[in-house]
């Protein structure tokens, strides 16, 4: 049985790092160039194939890039996803290119935490075979340097049961409920009542402010439950009096930022390391894609060349940088569109919108 994943951060991580253009799908082949990096050509017959792909799934590239692949005209592909799917591209090379640098592939439990994740991306499995392999394999490239970079690997048995070991305080779990009001004199009041035996959860669903205390799928009140979790959520003053709380005990008023609260912890346990496991591998691969974005802003492009068929878009390089535009640090190593449009993806400029082979 596969073991449970870090469906959730490796989610975002897909999210975050497409959005800065690492999620691609296509590979460096033969053929006039679409963009060069340090002298590895990106093929511009490969290129445009990626871009046909991906506009015959707009559900799946709108979730990953973040941009509808949608022109004007019918069939038609804009320049701004261009752009993005282009720089994909360049970075995938570029981080192929630091992988064999260093011997690093990726592990057979990176490729499978990465199925299980792209999986749950819309129209995923509805693309071709061929492009779904590449996504997966890319996706994994950055698990890999991730991994390599931050010295952590959140698919590694020894090190997820050496984090569990060495943290254990990090899966010590206090089970709360409270009630949040805005002044002093009413939590007093509130305590007066519980004090007499009145019913906490009755309470805290009449008398507490606390704008979570209603349940998403039912609408009714939680009766303060706030759960089970690490004290290390909440702010000091909520948590020194959850720490010092004897169990089934009105505590308080207690004053945070938030107002004054009742406190009652029901209820303390310690997770076992198979109820960790999802928290260590979010916490690890965390720490990889940290690693990994720190390297690619401050390392990774020193001394490498870019450059960039003029009719995709201008690279905007570290030099390139100015104050007015358009290379700016906000689009600092991405493929900047052409203003206007320079051109289809065919060899005959039409302006605005590129449309992918065949289509022209």
């Amino acid at each position: 049985m596969r073991r449970p994943v870090a469906a959730a951060v490796v989610i975002g991580t897909v999210a975050v790092l497409a959005a800065v253009g690492l999620v691609v799908a296509s590979s460096v082949s033969s053929g006039p160039a679409a963009a060069t990096v340090d002298g590895s050509d990106i093929a511009r017959d490969t290129f445009t194939d990626q871009l046909a792909t991906l506009s015959d799934h707009p559900e799946f590239a709108e979730a990953v890039y973040g941009v509808s692949p949608a022109g004007d005209g019918e069939g038609n592909v804009n320049s701004t996803f261009a752009a993005a799917v282009l720089t994909t591209e360049i970075l995938a090379e570029r981080i192929r290119g630091e992988l064999a640098d260093r011997g690093v592939v990726p592990s057979e439990g990176e490729r499978d935490l990465v199925v299980d994740v792209l999986q749950q991306l819309p129209s995923f499995t509805d693309l071709p075979e061929g492009d779904r392999e590449g996504f997966v394999d890319r996706t994994a490239d950055l698990l890999a340097l991730g991994r390599d970079l931050a010295g952590v690997d959140a698919t590694d048995e020894a090190q997820i049961e050496a984090y569990f070991a060495d943290n254990s305080d990090q899966f010590e779990q206090s089970c709360i409920r409270h009630i949040l009001v805005e002044t002093e004199a009413t939590a007093a009041d509130l305590g007066e009542l519980l004090e007499a035996g009145a019913d906490f959860a009755a309470v805290a669903d009449v008398s507490t402010v606390d704008p979570g205390n209603v349940g998403q799928a039912s609408g009714e009140g939680l009766g303060g439950d706030l759960g089970c979790g690490a004290l290390g959520q909440f702010v000091v003053e909520f948590s020194d009096a959850v720490a010092s709380a004897d169990l089934d005990e009105v505590v308080g008023p207690v004053q945070t930022e938030f107002g004054f609260h009742l406190i009652v912890v029901y209820d303390r346990r310690t997770l076992t390391l198979e109820d960790a496991r999802a928290e260590i591998e979010n916490l690890l691969v965390g720490q990889s894609q940290t690693a990994l974005g720190e390297w690619l802003i401050l390392e990774a492009w020193e001394g490498v060349g870019v450059s960039v068929d003029p009719r995709y878009g201008t690279w905007c390089s570290a030099d390139s940088v100015t104050p007015t535009g358009p290379c700016t640090d906000a689009v600092l190593n991405q493929v900047i569109p052409p203003e206007p449009p320079a051109g289809t993806l065919e060899d005959e400029p039409s302006g605005d919108p590129f449309l992918p082979p065949g289509q022209g």
